[in-house]
């Protein structure tokens, strides 16, 4: 009882649900487009300056992205990233993943993974902008 408790805490805090498809791709054209206060409006508790400094840091790092595809799960064995996270978010929180695949004019092959608000129709808690490793 207390294994199967374990498990369904962690796969909680693991975000094992899947985020709405129109919502992930909605917040991916929106750093495509470049558009940080957009993108930054979506964070749970609205634009605060720190959020809205992490996405232009995405936006900047990135370039434009296009190709933009949705995946079911992680696309490179090892990458570096680059993050946007609701300020106070604690190490571990529940959320509902989301991943893009997209293709960036400055990085090449990129993936956005999002942590959306469970049970919000398009609350984000944080973007991250995953790239491989280089050998």
């Amino acid at each position: 009882m207390k294994h199967r408790n374990a498990l369904a805490l962690l796969s909680m805090l693991c975000g094992a649900a899947q985020a709405s498809p129109t919502c992930t791709l909605e917040v991916a054209s929106l750093l495509s487009q470049g558009n940080v206060f957009a993108a930054a409006a979506r964070f749970d508790g609205g634009i605060s300056n720190s959020v809205q400094k992490q996405v232009s840091t995405i936006t900047t790092a990135a370039g434009a992205l296009s190709n933009l595809s949705l995946a079911d799960r992680p696309l490179f064995a090892k990458s570096t990233r680059v993050s946007a996270v609701v300020p106070g978010l604690p190490d571990r929180y529940a959320y509902d993943g989301a991943w893009v695949n997209a293709r960036s004019s400055k990085l090449g092959a990129v993936q956005l993974h999002m942590a959306i608000k469970p049970g919000s129709d398009c609350t984000v808690l944080a973007i991250h902008l995953d790239r491989p490793l280089s050998n």
